[in-house]
Formats: C-alpha cells, structure tokens, sequence
C-alpha cells in the first residue's frame, strides 16, 4: 500500500506542477513569479519523490 501511495504522489506532484507551470491555475497580475516557482518546486520535488521511491530510499525498513 505504501508502493501505491507514492507513486499516487510522485503523479500528483509532478502533474499539478506541470498544470500550474502551462497557466491552468490562473495566476494574474502580481502573482505571476508564484506560478513559475511554485510550479517548478512542485515538479522537482515530484522528481526527488520518484528518485528515493524507485532508488529504495524511502523504505524505513532498510
């Protein structure tokens, strides 16, 4: 179950950065920065998720 969840939240991540980086969530006016930073540490973090999930850093039974 643990497996599932991760990878649920490997896709989660990476594709609601990727949502807010194409501008599907509006961000206007003064808070455009906020859509290009939040998008690509949502994205990158989604990345390091799938990089200890797949690498078996994430087990805390090592």
């Amino acid at each position: 179950m643990r497996t599932v969840f991760g990878i649920f939240m490997i896709i989660f991540y990476v594709g609601i950065g990727i949502l807010i980086l194409l501008g599907v969530l509006n961000f206007y006016g003064d808070w455009e920065w906020l859509r290009w930073v939040a998008g690509s540490l949502l994205v990158v973090y989604g990345l390091w998720r799938g990089y200890r999930q797949f690498a078996g850093l994430d087990n805390p039974d090592r």
